[in-house]
């Protein structure tokens, strides 16, 4: 057990052995992430429509900034709650502070939604034509006392503060949660690690299907019930974590103050390396050398000058990761949203087809036609027939697609092993871009053929929510499935291999730091993929962010991000070879059984062994 832990105390009494706590220990972790995803999923993935609909009527802009609102601070805070666990409270007291901020939030969500009862809905009142907001009729008298706004949104200021809570909630305890039950792997050896990360992003994705299916099912007849059941769930995460505090390794508060000592070596590195005479004696390989005490001048160590050092490599590799979430943030709850509300959501009245009353020139034309014209559509207002599929509830094939598949991908690395294909680190996440790049691939030939059937058909104008879509007559939104797969796949192979090599590089005294700047790299990627469209507008007219998704080219949109995605992942093998990122590696062990004098658990090492073909952390050399 290494200094700067303390073991359960239920190891110190030999009520458990070490192998039975720390699966307890990470079944905890792993169980009370599940339910706390799916109440995050059950705010974010109805967000909008709540805000958009009856009885709150936010303009859609609004709505829209407010999802974005809700996920910057998700992604942003990471950073910064990592930094606060790494250097005063702990990952265990900064999670429990979490959770506090976040049932705060939840609650206010739940307080709003408890007057929807007293609003009824008069069906399609206010149904109005896609872009357009509808018209609240919500009387102040029954509306809640801190949602006396005057002329402002609905609610404005209270679901702002419930938004503000639940994203600092959801990202602390996202940040910190994943590295402190890899603390808790971590005594179990490098396969105990793996599977933990597995596990963890398994729970992960079935939280968001609990949450896109059966959660957003019962938001659709009533929010206050669907928040109420996502409340429970994100209570009994809470209780899951606590019940478990007797298991945990934890590690105290304020072991390291991260940035301070960052910002010391490379002060020092650089003082030294200004003012002083050193030979070339092979003393120093990095700049960062330059700090350490044997030089004259220096001040630190070779253990903290190593932590630096992977810092700074671990930022590098997080660098090469924003081209990926860049493109991945215009997929799942983006543009694969948007291309859903456009396609035919209905089980009857497919094929209906009204080509007699379009022109030559544009069936000629195909999808290249210009579909904002007035094209003759077929009217389906009424609810009538078969009930529709939401569009949202298509993301949950990514999420099913990565349950499925994440527990066969150990067999898949070791039946590669056999072949002599080892799942070197470079190759998993060059492997997942690639599979973004089909993912794209398939949207855009789905929307291809969903213009083609346009052109040829007219349109299908039908209704969700409380708005008209013109969609495709002819193309079932059920043709989402492949890409959504394929999303899911990419994710397996990215982001899971992704989050396994930010654990396991990251100084032990960083982890929590490490982690943050891996979902900040991936907020940033989003932000830059929010800008886009616009970008793609003064070029080409491509994507018409504020106009009618018809007149808008999101099929050539989807084919430039794929060729892209696909031409990045072959700089991004080229970057990896050229440069010491310690992609070259193998996490996970295959087919090779565990030699017997490698190190088991933290407690033989400084540092868990990263990989079968690379030694545990020497603090006693240079790396580089």
């Amino acid at each position: 057990m290494e200094s700067d832990e303390r073991a359960p105390l239920l190891l110190t009494r030999t009520i458990l052995q070490p192998s039975t706590q720390h699966t307890l220990a990470c079944a905890a972790v792993i169980a009370a992430n599940l339910l706390e995803r799916l109440a995050y999923y059950s705010i974010a993935g109805n967000l909008v429509f709540f805000l958009y609909g009856e009885p709150l009527c936010w303009a859609i802009s609004l709505a829209t900034v407010t999802i974005l609102v809700l996920t910057a601070i998700t992604y942003y805070l990471g950073l910064l709650s990592g930094w606060i666990s790494d250097s005063y409270f702990g990952r265990y007291g900064t999670i429990v502070v979490g959770y506090i901020i976040y049932i705060f939030g939840y609650i206010v969500f739940i307080y709003v939604s408890f007057y929807f009862e007293k609003f009824e809905i008069h069906d399609f009142q206010n149904v109005t034509y896609e872009g357009t907001s509808c018209n609240s009729t919500w009387q102040k008298d029954t509306r809640p006392p801190v949602c006396a706004d005057g002329n402002s949104p609905n609610c404005l200021t209270a679901l702002y503060v419930g938004v503000i809570l639940v994203a600092i909630g959801a990202g602390t305890v996202r940040t910190n949660l994943l590295s402190f039950g890899g603390d808790q792997a971590r005594s179990g050896g490098i396969r105990s690690t793996h599977r933990f990360f597995t596990g963890y992003y398994w729970s992960l994705n079935l939280g968001a299907i609990l949450a896109l299916v059966a959660v957003a099912y019962i938001e659709d007849f009533n929010f206050f019930y669907g928040f109420i059941v996502a409340g429970s769930s994100l209570l009994l995460s809470f209780l899951l974590f606590l019940l478990g505090t007797k298991l945990y390794i934890r590690r105290p508060a304020g072991a390291i103050n991260v940035f301070k000592i960052v910002y010391r070596v490379i002060s020092n590195a650089c003082y030294v390396k200004r003012n002083s005479n050193i030979q070339d004696d092979g003393t120093v390989h990095n700049f960062l050398d330059y700090a350490n005490m044997e030089h004259e001048g220096g001040k630190f160590n070779v253990n903290q000058i190593e932590d630096v050092r992977r810092l700074w490599k671990l930022c590098k590799v997080f660098l090469l990761t924003i081209p990926y979430w860049m493109c991945y943030s215009q997929m799942v709850f983006n543009l694969f949203l948007l291309q859903g509300l456009h396609l035919h959501v209905r089980f009857d009245h497919f094929n209906e087809c009204l080509s007699n009353n379009i022109s030559d020139e544009i069936k000629s034309k195909g999808a290249s036609a210009n579909l904002c014209d007035h094209l003759p559509f077929i009217d389906y207002t009424d609810k009538k027939g078969t009930p529709p599929i939401p569009p949202a509830s298509l993301a949950a094939f990514n999420a099913i697609f990565i349950v499925l598949f994440l527990p066969l991908i150990q067999k898949c690395y070791r039946f590669l092993s056999k072949k002599g294909i080892e799942a070197l680190t470079w190759r998993r996440l060059w492997l997942g871009m690639l599979l973004a790049s089909l993912a794209l691939s398939a949207a855009g030939l789905l929307e291809y053929f969903r213009r083609k059937n346009i052109a040829e058909c007219g349109l299908f104008r039908q209704v969700i929510g409380n708005t008209y879509y013109d969609a495709s007559p002819g193309i079932s939104l059920l043709w989402q499935i492949p890409q959504y797969c394929l999303v899911g796949a990419s994710e397996v192979f990215f982001v899971v291999t992704g989050i396994e090599y930010a654990y396991i590089e990251s100084p032990i005294n960083m982890q929590g730091v490490v982690m943050g700047l891996f979902w900040l790299a991936s907020g940033i990627g989003n932000f830059i993929g929010l800008a886009l469209p616009y970008i793609f507008y003064y070029i080409d007219d491509i994507w018409q962010p504020k106009e009618y998704i018809n007149c808008s080219r999101i099929d050539k949109y989807f084919f430039i991000l794929a060729i892209f995605m696909l031409i990045y992942s072959f700089i991004f093998i080229c970057i990896s070879k050229c440069c010491d990122l310690s992609l070259n590696s193998v996490i996970v062990e295959t087919h090779q059984k565990r030699n017997n004098s490698e190190p088991e658990s933290a407690s033989a090492t400084p540092q868990l062994a990263r990989r079968r073909t690379v030694r545990p952390v020497n603090f006693e050399s240079s790396v580089d």
